[in-house]
């Protein structure tokens, strides 16, 4: 049980609070890994592994939710690149 103690004291110990999103997804997406290989090793107690799957299902809707606003962000910049010229600036050609 070391390695997990050891790695939420790392967490801790990152400094002052100026992470952004994209720190926000890698370490959730660092501590969901952690969590996954504690799980398969198969050798924490039951309770353990109950309270390590609850946080593993926060950390996984909170990854989806992050690629979610990810994904509309990319489409919203697709959109506005792949319209023709006059439509995206408002300006009337004719």
């Amino acid at each position: 049980m070391e390695p997990s103690n050891q790695s939420d004291d790392e967490g801790a110990a990152t400094g002052p609070s100026h992470e952004t999103a994209e720190d926000d997804f890698e370490a959730a997406i660092a501590r969901l890994e952690h969590i996954v290989t504690a799980m398969e090793e198969g050798s924490l107690p039951l309770e353990e592994s109950l309270k390590l799957y609850e946080q593993g299902v926060a950390l996984a809707r909170q990854c989806q939710q992050r690629l979610d606003k990810a994904e509309a962000h990319i489409q919203i910049l697709q959109d506005n690149l792949l319209r023709p010229a006059d439509e995206a600036t408002g300006d009337d050609v004719s």
